[in-house]
C-alpha cells in the first residue's frame, strides 16, 4: 500500500506545489499580485478537477482488467481518455479566451480593480496550457492504473523544477513581474504532458498503454469511462466550487483576508495531496482485487489504507500547527495577512481528524461503484450546509472568521459520519463485485 501510494501523495504534492511556487512568487511582487494569483489557481483547480474526475473512470477499468487478465483493453481506454480530456480542454481553453475576463469580473467583483485586472493578465497567459493538462492527468491515471505510480511524480518534479528556474529568471532577472510568474507556470504544465506524451509513445516501458493503429473509437467503452468518471467529475467540480464559494464569501470582509485563507487552505491541501495518495492507492489495489472476486483481501486493504490516512493525517495536521509561522512567513510579510492566516491555519489543521474519515474512503466508495453515493454527499456537505451557514454567520450576521469556520465544521463533521457509515456497511464491496461481473 505505501509503496503505491507514496509515490502518488509525491506527485499530488508537486502539483499543488505548482500553484504554491505560482503564489509565493507572487506574495514578492505584492499583496494584490497574490490575491490576483491565487484567485486564478482557484480557477485552474476547478479545470484540474474536472480533468482527474473523468480520467478515475478510466483508472478503474484499467486496473478491472489487468486483475482480470484482459491486457488488450488498457491501451484503447488510454486512448480514449486522452480524447476526451483532449476535446474537454480545448473547449475549456477556447471558452476561457473568450469570456475569461467576464467570468472573473463577475466571480471576483467584491475585490479591487486593480486585484481583476491582474488577474485576467495572468488567466490570458496560462489558459494556454490547459489542453496540455488534460493530457497530463489522462497519461497519469493510465500510468497508476498499471501500478506505476513513480514516473508520473518524477516527471511532476521536473515540471515544478522548470517552473521554478522559469520564475526566477522572468520574475526577478528579467524583471517581467506578474507576466513572468504566468509564463512558468504556463511553460513548466506543457512540460510536463510532453514527458508523459515521451515516455508512454516513444519509449518501450508502456507495452500495455502505448495506443496502436488498429484502435477504433468505440462509444460502448467511452460510456464505460464517462459512467465512473462523470460522477467522479462532478463531485470533484462540486468540491473545488465549494472552495470557490468561501473564497466569495471571505471576500465580503476584506483583501487582506481572502490572502489569508487562500494561503492557509493551500497549506492544508497539502495535507489533503497525501490522502490523494492512498485513494489512488485504493483504486489501483482494490480494483484489482474486485477485478480477482477476492472480497475478502478487498476489505482488509480497506481497513488498513483508512486507518493509514487517519494516522498519517493527524501527524501532518499535528505538524502544521508546530510549523506554521515558518511555512506562512514563504508567502507574505504583511503582519495582518499572516496573523489571519496563522489563525485560519490552525483551525482547518484541528479539523483534519475529522476531514481525513471521508479523505480515507472516497476512494474506496468509487472503486466499489457507489461513485453517486461520493457525488451526492460531496454536493450535499458544501452546498446545503457549508455555504449557506458561512454566508449567513459570516456576512449576515457579520462573524466574520468565527462564521466561516462554524460553517465549514458542519459540513465536514456531517459529511464524515455518513461516509464512515457507508464505508462500514460494505455495500461498496457487494456491489464492485457486481459490477465487475
Amino acid at each position: 500500500m505505501i509503496r503505491l501510494a507514496a509515490p502518488a501523495a509525491m506527485e499530488r504534492l508537486l502539483l499543488l506545489f505548482g500553484g504554491l511556487i505560482s503564489m509565493m512568487i507572487a506574495g514578492k511582487i505584492g499583496g494584490q499580485t497574490l490575491v490576483a494569483v491565487s484567485m486564478c489557481n482557484t480557477l485552474f483547480d476547478i479545470i484540474q478537477a474536472v480533468f482527474i474526475g473523468l480520467s478515475v473512470g478510466s483508472t478503474i477499468l484499467i486496473t478491472r482488467n489487468v486483475g482480470c487478465g484482459h491486457m488488450e483493453l488498457p491501451r484503447r481506454i488510454t486512448a480514449h481518455s486522452i480524447g476526451l480530456n483532449l476535446f474537454l480542454g480545448i473547449g475549456i481553453m477556447l471558452t476561457l479566451v473568450l469570456l475569461g475576463k467576464n467570468i472573473i469580473t463577475v466571480l471576483f467583483c467584491n475585490l479591487t480593480d486593480a486585484v481583476i485586472e491582474q488577474s485576467v493578465q495572468y488567466l490570458r497567459i496560462t489558459v494556454w496550457c490547459i489542453p496540455f493538462i488534460g493530457i497530463d492527468v489522462a497519461l497519469s491515471a493510465a500510468m497508476r492504473g498499471i501500478g506505476d505510480m513513480k514516473t508520473p511524480f518524477y516527471m511532476t518534479l521536473i515540471a515544478n523544477a522548470v517552473q521554478v528556474m522559469i520564475g526566477v529568471l522572468t520574475v526577478f532577472v528579467f524583471q517581467l513581474g506578474l507576466t513572468g510568474s504566468a509564463l512558468a507556470f504556463m511553460i513548466s504544465r506543457i512540460c510536463g504532458a510532453l514527458l508523459r506524451v515521451w515516455a508512454v509513445f516513444f519509449t518501450e516501458k508502456y507495452p500495455l498503454l502505448r495506443i496502436k493503429q488498429d484502435v477504433k473509437p468505440s462509444m460502448a467503452l467511452l460510456r464505460q469511462i464517462m459512467h465512473y468518471g462523470t460522477l467522479t467529475m462532478a463531485e470533484q467540480l462540486m468540491l473545488q466550487l465549494g472552495f470557490l464559494g468561501m473564497q466569495l464569501i471571505t471576500s465580503h470582509i476584506d483583501t487582506e483576508t481572502v490572502g489569508a485563507y487562500q494561503i492557509a487552505n493551500s497549506a492544508i491541501n497539502l495535507i489533503f495531496a497525501v490522502t490523494f495518495g492512498f485513494e489512488s492507492a485504493q483504486i489501483t489495489m482494490i480494483g484489482r482485487q474486485i477485478g480477482a472476486n477476492d472480497r475478502e483481501l478487498a476489505w482488509k486493504t480497506a481497513k488498513l489504507s483508512f486507518a493509514a490516512v487517519e494516522g498519517l493525517s493527524a501527524l501532518m495536521a499535528a505538524a502544521m500547527i508546530l510549523f506554521s509561522n515558518a511555512f506562512l512567513s514563504l508567502f507574505s510579510q504583511d503582519p495582518l495577512v499572516l496573523q489571519n492566516a496563522r489563525m485560519i491555519l490552525r483551525i482547518l489543521a484541528l479539523f483534519i481528524p475529522i476531514t481525513s474519515v471521508f479523505q480515507g474512503t472516497s476512494g474506496i466508495l468509487k472503486t466499489g461503484g457507489k461513485a453517486s453515493t461520493v457525488l451526492l454527499l460531496n454536493l450535499i456537505g458544501p452546498w446545503c450546509i457549508r455555504i449557506p451557514l458561512a454566508y449567513l454567520l459570516c456576512v449576515s450576521l457579520h462573524m466574520g472568521i468565527t462564521g466561516l469556520m462554524i460553517g465549514l465544521f458542519a459540513d465536514y463533521f456531517i459529511r464524515a459520519v455518513f461516509y464512515f457509515l457507508s464505508f462500514r456497511s460494505r455495500k461498496w464491496l457487494d456491489f464492485g463485485t457486481k459490477a465487475n461481473t
